[in-house]
């Protein structure tokens, strides 16, 4: 039993995932590691009938698993499989497995146990390189090393379309790179497979819809493990938009409708857009360079623009920023500029650039509104989205008090509406933020002062400029109707308050008036009358018409005043009521009904009778006199009051008789007065009554008046206060002596009242106060303003009830008080001033802060709320727990109100429960330990245990609840977590109450026993649920631990509901209740059926394990030996049992640390992975990585150790393999441990620094082998590698152990790991680069210097572009002048000299000066002699003089514009010569090998140069015969050669002979033929001096043909670097055809025999002459004699001068024999096959953004048509590319002369030249076709006259004709070629001859002219005959490509009757 439970503990302790199943599949077997490894406990899996395949592995591994273990099952194990586990947490473990299969004792098959490792790591990293190439935003591709796909990301797909499945296995290079680029990719490619990286190389892929993508790519060689080269893998970026958009930002800036100016670091303008250049006046080359700040803005703005551009050029940019710019006149511009901050490629800050719009007008338009808002006489405010305060005018000001300081950006409705409004005025205003607007709403404003004002406000949704969508606020336009408002209120209230009846009727007469007295006469409310009928309902039958009659008239405007008629009471009574009917109408004047004010005089007369009674039985004294004063009323009470009857005082005089004498002189001041009128209301005085005594009366004297309103005496109504006036006595006796203090203040605010206990409480007495401010003298500062506020509010009348505030004792104390401030008033109500009777609650605040004070900081959570529920106590605990601080949830400024604590922070499911609480408290029915939730500020949900208390004020009336609780959060977590650890506890938990009843059932109990709680609950568990046999021992186990004693480890068995019995293993514990007293017993159970079954298991699955398992005791004598150790060692178990393993098995060598493993083991530390051999029986060794783990008892007892191993002979075998692999690579490999020392080091290593291993191992490989620059560089690489951090391709220099020189190694630092992944040090594997490196450096030297002579090539070429176009220009002017002058002369028009000298000045011809003078013209006059010669022969035409000078003018300036033109040609033959030496001079010119024959080739130089030649001298050609010397070089620069050698001659030769010689020696080979080519002269000869100097440029020539030399002397001309040209041609030929003919003159077999070519010679000069070499190589280049040796002079003969010999000798290779007869086709000097025919119409497009160059053009075409009779010409004219492409879709021409640089500037200009003009109305819009809105053609016909007079006319309007469009001029020439070639091939047109025009003809430029379709080109200035040449040389070409077609010998264009050539006759 032991033994079993030791192989249970080994397997589940093993540091190796270890699982098993049954034979269905089902887990069994599950380790520790395992649930490490998985988050699976073995309860989680064991016994739950989980299938390992269903339950574990993925859905894409199910099968395969499957598979695995069903062999398994077969008894087909498996090794080292890997597959993937799913965790608890859902994610993927890879795991390498050997599934064993597992047998019981009789060998049958019973499940599959697996051994396993955690591989995810190693599995996660190799995919997530994968995933890394595959989701890279950059693209990623690469190749094998055949050039096919077998990388391609998904940004790659993206970016050309191809998905991977497309372009695996495919050929990258040639199905997916254009042509051009094929080649140079494949270098790139080829170079990578040869380990030679590509970084930053730019080519086009072609993508799936056919368009070029650019890639910047950088190709890096991809090696094998091996680092054999396998392929190459690119990762790339997509520049395709780069440069597209950098020109497009270029252009859209210069274009942009907007002003744009940028500026550098230093504040300088660097950019400045048209529109900038349109808004200020001053143009771009104004503004260029010039300090923006400094220059351009004002003095008061300059600061802050200076500010906005520096903060932008440190990143913080501004947005929407006005400041002003000075304009070129002077004005101010306002802008409003977004100032964006300009960064170079690094990102650096380079400067500033501003998108600006001018917002000039709409400041001003905004000025205007601003004043017209602020000056209307109606309040106008605004707001912005947030509701804060944006506009608020003057007048709002006015109205409210308010200054706009005050109010802007406060928020309006919070800040100055009043709380009932608030409501209905924000939701008016958050409409009109939505669109939706209001009119006419009427809320009032809170004023400055507190009053409020009423507003008519129209409310307006306010947009912004940009997009009228954007609402950005609301502005409201009001009326202040406070006024009104209160005038209406006071016309309602004078109605409602009247004491006189107000009815009215609506014009149906139904009622709609009703006043409170009309309610309070007829009984009838408002509401019981209105909308009834006045007439029907409330007036008796007799009087129904009278009224109704009434009502009528005063409906129809005729009113009745005094009209009686009786109302019926709701008492069903008869009122009288005497009436005026008076119209109402409304505010249009409209009747709208009748009102009705009337008067009750039902009781009139009643009361005139009653009056008397009243009078004689008032319960007041009344008493009347007459005139004299003498008594007339007196009645009872007056009686009963004096004692005097009536008939006592009857006609005695009042005052005297009656009034005592101090009183006397006042009363009768009284009557005098009542008799005048003058009434007296409560007068006091006495009366003397009949006993003596004084009664104190208080009177109303009133005049009496008869019925004509004569006064008649004076009736007095008295009261007697002589009662009254002793309790006042009294009053101010008890204020005086009351214990709590009272005072005083009249309206003044002085102090009138003082009594003792004020005195006491301040220490003041009356005397010290009196008359002093109350509040200024006795107040504190602090509080003086609210009690000056309560006691204001008592003047008023509104009283104020305890109201607290302090009082300055004289001592200095502060007393606090208590107060209800009473107003105080005299007998009329006035307020005369406050009383105030207080209470000094001085001790009681004090009682109220010290409980506040045990409140807050109270460490339970106490809280409380008002009546409304709303927080009125937060204490400090309440914070804390809670998140909100007392601000958060108590009543403040801006929210007078708390929160309310049940809406705000109670959970919803809670809110009901706790309103009901709070809402039984508010009644005072308190509840105590009520449990509710509360939200936390961060939304977390904290339970409350609380005592809800009511809380009462002084008079124990309910004022609110306040509630002490107790965070019982974590108690309620803890019973949560219990009860959900019992129901969730993987074992089974079951409890019983005290009668043995089921109470506790968990869900494992549930799933053990198959019984569900609902079958459990209230069972007996004993009875029902124990086995009989058990059922005693079970009782007395629950039956203790009911009284409290426990029970552990009990086993007992269940029945299940299956009737099984399950045993289980029991920890039985008494429950208590919170008093400690027992009310049950929970037990905790395991099951432990399966125990005794799985131990056994476990002793066969060690035996059958297909792995080596073995054990020891404490001795080390083996104890357990499995079948595989068997196996392994050949040992069977009864061998080895009881041996010593270390002794018996283990070779002494490894004995130590063998025993030493298993020491540590029996002492508990155990060793995981460690490898020792053991020795088999056959004595062989096995190599074992073990596993060691103690063995311990049951009671943890260390008894031995087991160890689980594999067998790993082979892995150690072939790690020795790769150990002696890296020794011997042939590339250094080497390694550092984790502390940086070296442990590996190869041979190669070795043998490369010549430091060897033993010098290395152990020593940091940074401080001694590496140089100290670079190892802070390589310690980083290491450390990163130590990390896990590789890197690849790392340069770093090793040093040498026996020289300084430094080894550069290209390393790959790749992170070393052990089997766990744990990392154990850096490993190594480089490249020596040294050679490699020294060569590309030379390689990228060389580089750089080709890219400067490239570069200075190019600069050169368009320099001569340049010069060209303007020599062009000239030349074309300088014909131009002629021809205008000749124009003049023929059509008779007047031509003085004034305008000749202004078409000189313009035309740059001063020698047209010169001519007129030397003519005898006075050019400085403004009559010149010529002209008046000229009209007076014009005039008189008899006069023989004048007629000659006519002839004779335009031959004179025939003359010089034709010296001009050859001056012009001379400079353009110089810059042709500049730059073709140029070209070859810096190497960017590479000679091509065409066929040549050079019989040929001499033969067409001498056509060429021969008209040269002067008359006396003969031009001798000893060439061989066309077709026998054909040879492969470049027939350009041959050609070249020869005529400049010929030119040369020519030149300098007057007499004799010129001779041209070519022949080939006779040794040449087959292959190779060695040639001669040489020219001969009779001429001066060079002298020996200047020998050295002709070869070189400029030494000769004129650098301009001089006017006064002949013609022949002219032809002689020459640019001066014609033999330099040929010199290097020579260099180029010999360079590129083989070495030169090397002839040794020590050999002197060949100085007679040899030396003379044996070739074929006309003249056969050589044959008896001496003979001499002459052809030797004396130099690279040309060989030049002067003079010339005896042999050539004979030849050339006596004639001339010395002359002088130049010759080439140089190798060439032989033509293949296929190629010669095509070659002396294409080599004969003419074709004579055709002539240039023009007939019929042409249709011709010049584009050219130059003027002048478009007439040249012109002009051509129209010679041309002039030399051609049957020729018509339509000719056209565009100023950019795109116009080009406008016209020719709507136009079709024949021919297209392109420019090829043209100008967006000049587009602009032209545009701006047209709108001026079109704003001038000088712009003609006859120019222009109704056909198409393009400009008229040009025409030209046979009259040379008219043709001159038309092109004339179309240039100098032509600019009306032109339309240039926004963007014309970016589209250079070769580009608008191919766009209208793709428009051919669109509409399915011809192709139109188009020649490129240009001065810069470079070889790569005729290249990419024609692969965009280009027919030829031009060369800049352009002759007639390069115009005729180009038409005849490219009809065959035309004939090719379709623009022309054959008709019987013409050649015809192939749209229209055009025809260009015939066949020559």
């Amino acid at each position: 039993m032991a033994q079993e439970q030791e192989y249970s503990k080994l397997i589940d302790t093993a540091n190796a995932p270890i699982f098993g199943i049954d034979l269905k599949g089902l887990v069994n077997v599950w380790n520790k590691n395992a649930s490490d490894v998985t988050g699976f406990t073995s309860e989680d899996v064991m016994g739950r009938h989980l299938h390992l395949v269903n339950e574990f592995i993925t859905d894409d591994y199910k099968t395969s698993v499957q598979g695995v273990f069903t062999k398994a099952l077969e008894g087909r194990e498996t090794a080292n499989f890997e597959f993937p586990l799913v965790t608890k947490a859902g994610t993927r473990v890879q795991v390498l497995l050997n599934a064993t299969t597992r047998r019981d004792e009789k060998n049958r098959v019973i499940g599959v146990v697996g051994i396993g490792q955690d591989i995810t790591a190693r599995m996660a990293q190799e995919q997530e390189y994968a995933r890394l190439i595959d989701t890279a935003n950059a693209p990623i591709f690469g190749i094998g090393v055949h050039g096919r796909v077998n990388v391609w990301n998904k940004s790659a797909t993206n970016l050309t379309g191809f998905t991977s499945e497309d372009v695996m296995g495919r050929h990258l290079v040639n199905e997916f790179i254009t042509e051009d680029y094929k080649e140079r990719v494949q270098e790139v490619f080829r170079n990578a497979l040869n380990g030679v990286e590509t970084a930053n190389f730019e080519f086009p892929l072609v993508t799936k819809t056919g368009t070029r993508v650019e890639v910047l790519l950088n190709a890096t060689t991809r090696r094998d493990e091996s680092n054999h080269v396998i392929g190459v893998v690119g990762i790339g970026q997509d520049i395709t938009a780069r440069i597209a958009q950098e020109q497009e930002y270029s252009k859209l800036i210069d274009t942009a409708n907007a002003p744009i100016f940028g500026v550098d670091r230093d504040g300088l303008v660097n950019v400045w857009n048209k529109n900038a250049s349109d808004v200020t006046g001053f143009s771009t080359d104004e503004t260029m360079g010039k300090h923006l700040v400094n220059d351009f803005i004002t003095e008061d703005y300059k600061e802050r623009v200076q500010e906005v551009f520096t903060k932008a050029l440190d990143g913080d940019e501004t947005a929407n920023f006005e400041f002003p710019l000075v304009t070129k006149a002077g004005t101010r511009v306002e802008v409003l500029l977004n100032a964006t901050t300009r960064r170079d490629a690094e990102g650096r800050a380079s400067g500033v650039v501003g998108i600006g719009q001018d917002i000039t007008a709409r400041i001003k338009k905004e000025q205007e509104y601003a004043r017209l808002i602020d000056t209307a006489n109606a309040p106008i405010f605004g707001i912005d989205l947030k509701g804060l305060v944006n506009v608020w005018n003057k007048n709002a000001s006015d109205v409210t008090g308010f200054t706009s300081e005050d109010v802007m950006g406060r928020h309006l409705v919070d800040d100055f509406i009043t709380e009932d409004h608030k409501e209905r005025v924000q939701d008016v205003f958050t409409k009109a933020l939505e669109g939706d607007e209001t009119a006419n709403f009427e809320f009032p404003i809170v004023t400055k002062a507190g009053t409020r004002v009423e507003v008519l406000l129209n409310a307006t949704t306010r947009r912004d400029e940009a997009n009228h969508k954007h609402v950005v606020g609301v502005v409201g336009i009001g009326q202040d109707i406070t006024a009104r408002i209160a005038q209406e209120q006071e016309y309602a209230r004078l109605i409602d308050t009247a004491n006189a009846p107000i009815f009215g009727i609506d014009s149906n007469g139904l009622v709609n008036v009703w006043n409170r007295n009309a309610s309070n006469l007829t009984g009838f409310s408002s509401e019981d009358v209105m909308g009834r009928h006045l007439v029907n309902e409330f007036i008796t039958d007799d009087f129904k018409e009278r009224v109704q009659n009434v009502f009528i008239k005063a409906l129809a405007g005729v009113q009745t005043a005094n009209f009686e008629f009786p109302l019926v009471t709701k008492a069903g009574v008869r009122v009288e009521v005497l009436l005026n009917a008076t119209t109402r109408r409304d505010e249009h004047n409209r009747i709208s009904g009748v009102v009705g004010i009337g008067q009750d005089i039902t009781a009139r007369i009643a009361q005139e009778q009653e009056y008397s009674r009243l009078i004689d039985t008032a319960n007041a004294p009344i008493f009347g006199i007459d005139l004299e004063g003498l008594v007339n009323v007196w009645n009872k009470n007056a009686s009963d009051v004096t004692g005097f009857t009536t008939e006592d005082v009857m006609g005695r005089h009042l005052v005297n008789e009656f009034i005592t004498d101090d009183y006397k002189e006042r009363v009768q001041a009284v009557f005098r007065n009542a008799l005048n009128g003058v009434e007296t209301a409560n007068f006091e005085f006495p009366l003397v009554t009949k006993a003596g005594a004084r009664l104190e009366v208080l009177l109303n004297a009133t005049t009496r008046r008869d019925a004509q309103n004569r006064v008649t005496g004076v009736v007095g109504i008295g009261q007697d206060i002589t009662a009254r006036i002793a309790q006042e006595q009294e009053y101010s006796r008890l204020i005086d002596t009351a214990n709590a203090p009272i005072f005083g203040i009249d309206r003044n605010g002085l102090v009138n009242v003082w009594n003792r206990n004020a005195s006491k409480l301040m220490g003041f007495a009356g005397e010290e106060v009196m008359g002093r401010n109350l509040v200024k003298d006795f107040i504190t500062d602090d509080y003086k303003e609210r009690v000056q506020d309560v006691f204001t509010k008592a003047l008023e009348g509104r009283e104020t009830a305890n109201f607290e505030f302090p009082l300055v004792t004289k001592a200095g104390v502060s007393v606090r008080v208590l107060l209800n401030a009473t107003t105080r008033r005299d007998d009329q109500g006035k307020a005369t001033g406050v009383v105030g009777i207080g209470q000094d609650i001085t001790a009681r605040i004090a009682q109220e802060q010290e409980y506040a004070r045990l409140i807050d900081t109270a460490n339970a959570p106490i809280f409380g709320i008002d009546l409304e529920g709303r927080v009125n106590v937060w204490n400090q605990c309440a914070s804390h727990l809670m998140g909100f601080e007392t601000d958060d949830v108590m009543a403040r400024a801006r929210r007078p109100s708390g929160a309310h604590l049940v809406s705000r922070f109670i959970t919803d499911d809670y809110k009901v429960s706790v309103q009901n609480v709070f809402t039984k408290a508010l009644v005072g029915v308190e509840t105590s330990n009520f449990e509710f939730p509360l939200v936390t500020k961060d939304g977390a949900r904290v339970q409350i245990l609380l005592n809800a208390t009511t809380r009462r004020d002084e008079q124990n009336r309910v004022i609110g609840v306040v509630g002490i609780g107790q965070d019982i959060t974590a108690r309620i977590a803890q019973e949560q977590e219990y009860s959900r650890l019992i129901e969730t506890a993987n074992a089974p938990i079951f409890g019983i109450d005290r009668d043995g009843r089921v109470n506790v059932w968990n869900t494992c109990a549930s799933n053990l026993t198959g019984f569900g709680v609902a079958e459990v609950k209230g069972r007996h568990l004993v009875d029902d649920f124990i086995t009989p046999q058990y059922k005693s021992s079970v009782q007395d186990v629950f039956s203790k631990a009911l009284s409290g004693v426990e029970t552990a480890n009990f086993e007992f068995p269940l029945v299940t509901k299956a009737g099984k019995s399950v045993e289980i293993l029991l920890n039985a514990t008494t429950r208590r209740d919170e008093r400690d007293l027992i009310i049950g017993v929970v037990g905790i159970g395991q099951d432990i059926t399966a125990r005794v079954a799985q131990e056994q298991e476990y002793a066969r699955l060690i035996d059958t394990a297909n792995a080596p398992i073995f054990g020891v005791n404490v001795n080390g004598l083996i104890n357990v030996w499995n079948k595989n150790a068997e196996t392994v060692t050949e040992f069977s178990r009864e061998d080895t049992k009881g041996k010593n393993l270390v002794r018996d098995f283990i070779r002494e060598e490894h004995r130590d640390r063998v025993q030493e493993v298993f020491t540590k083991a029996l002492n508990g530390d155990e060793t995981a992975n460690f490898e020792f051999p053991l020795v088999t029986k056959a004595g062989k060794s096995v190599e074992i990585l073990l596993n060691a783990t103690t063995r311990r008892d049951e009671q943890g007892n260390v008894i031995g150790v087991v160890g689980i191993g594999q067998d790993i002979t082979a892995r150690i075998a072939q790690e020795q393999e790769y150990s002696r692999l890296i020794d011997s690579a042939n590339a250094p490999i080497f390694g550092v441990d984790m502390n940086g020392d070296v442990n590996v080091w190869n041979v190669c290593s070795a043998n490369l620094t010549g430091f060897l291993a033993s010098e290395t191992l152990g020593n940091s490989l940074v401080d001694n082998f590496i140089t100290p620059q670079y190892r802070p560089m390589v310690a980083e690489v290491i450390s990163r590698a130590l990390r896990g951090i590789e890197t690849a391709n790392f340069e770093f220099p090793l040093m040498n152990k026996t020289s300084t020189k430094l080894i550069s190694i290209l390393l790959n630092a790749t992170t070393r790991r052990d089997e766990t992944g744990k990392v154990v040090g850096v490993v190594g594997i480089g490249q020596d680069i040294s050679e490699s490196r020294a060569k590309q450096d030379a390689i990228m030297k060389q580089r750089e210097a080709e890219a400067a002579q490239a570069a200075q090539a190019t600069i050169s070429a368009h320099v001569y572009h340049e010069i060209r176009n303007v020599v062009g220009a000239v030349l074309a002017l300088a014909e131009r002048v002629s021809e205008t002058v000749e124009l003049s002369l023929l059509a008779g028009s007047p031509f003085d000299a004034e305008e000749a000298t202004k078409l000189a000045k313009r035309m740059k011809v001063e020698e047209l000066r010169g001519a007129l003078t030397s003519l005898g013209t006075d050019t400085q006059g403004t009559k010149p002699l010529l002209v008046e010669r000229l009209v007076d022969a014009r005039k008189t035409e008899s006069s023989q003089r004048g007629q000659q000078m006519m002839q004779r003018l335009p031959d004179a300036v025939r003359k010089l514009t034709e010296h001009q033109r050859v001056v012009c040609q001379h400079a353009v033959n110089t810059l042709n010569d500049m730059l073709d030496v140029a070209k070859i001079e810096n190497g960017t010119y590479l000679p091509k090998e065409d066929v040549v024959d050079l019989g040929a080739l001499c033969a067409r130089a001498a056509e060429l140069q021969g008209p040269r030649l002067q008359h006396a001298v003969e031009l001798i050609v000893d060439a061989p015969q066309p077709g026998s010397l054909v040879v492969l070089t470049d027939r350009v620069l041959l050609l070249q050669f020869m005529t400049n050698l010929l030119s040369n001659a020519a030149k300098f030769t007057s007499t004799g002979k010129v001779l041209i010689f070519c022949a080939a020696l006779e040794h040449s080979s087959s292959s190779m033929a060695d040639v001669v080519l040489a020219v001969a002269d009779t001429g001066p000869g060079i002298a020996p001096a200047q020998q050295k100097r002709v070869l070189m440029a400029f030494t000769t020539g004129d650098a301009v043909p001089h006017e006064d030399l002949s013609d022949t002397a002219a032809a002689s001309r020459s640019t001066g670097i014609g033999l330099r040209l040929a010199d290097l041609i020579a260099n180029v030929l010999s360079l590129h055809g083989g070495p030169e003919v090397e002839v040794d003159e020590e050999d002197t077999e060949m100085k007679e025999a040899d030396a003379l070519p044996r070739v074929p010679s006309a003249t056969n000069l050589y044959e008896h002459t001496p003979q001499r070499r002459w052809w030797r190589a004396l130099r690279t280049g040309i060989q030049l004699e002067s003079p010339v040796c005896p042999d050539v002079k004979t030849t050339l003969g006596s004639r001339g001068g010395p002359g002088t010999l130049l010759w080439l000798a140089t190798r060439m290779k032989r033509a293949p024999a296929g190629s010669v007869e095509d070659t002396m086709v294409e080599e004969r000097p003419s074709d004579n096959t055709r002539v240039l025919k023009l007939r019929g119409k042409m249709r011709v497009l010049v584009v050219d953004d130059q003027r002048t160059m478009r007439q040249m053009v012109a002009t051509l075409f129209q010679r041309l048509c002039q030399e051609n009779a049957g020729l018509e010409i339509e000719l056209d004219t565009a100023i950019s590319g795109e116009h080009a492409t406008r016209l020719t879709r709507v136009r079709r021409y024949h021919v297209v002369t392109m420019d090829q640089q043209l100008s967006e500037s000049y587009c602009s200009a032209v545009s701006a030249a047209r709108e001026k003009k079109r704003q001038d109305n000088e712009l003609k819009t006859d120019t222009l076709s109704p056909r198409d809105g393009f400009a008229l053609s040009l025409t030209f016909g046979p009259d040379r006259i008219q043709n001159a007079q038309k092109r004339l006319a179309y240039f100098e309007r032509e600019i009306d004709g032109q339309a240039p469009e926004p963007g014309d001029g970016t589209m250079v020439g070769h580009e608008a070629i191919r766009a209208i070639r793709d428009l051919e091939v669109r509409q399915q047109r011809p192709p139109t001859v188009c020649f490129n025009l240009t001065g810069n003809i470079l070889e790569a430029d005729r290249r990419q002219y024609s692969a965009n379709g280009s027919s030829g080109v031009l060369p800049k200035p352009t002759k007639l005959s390069d115009l005729k040449n180009a038409l005849l040389d490219g009809v065959p070409t035309f004939l090719a490509n379709g623009s022309c077609v054959q008709r019987g010998n013409g050649v015809f264009h192939a749209f229209g009757e055009l025809q260009l050539a015939d066949r020559r006759r």
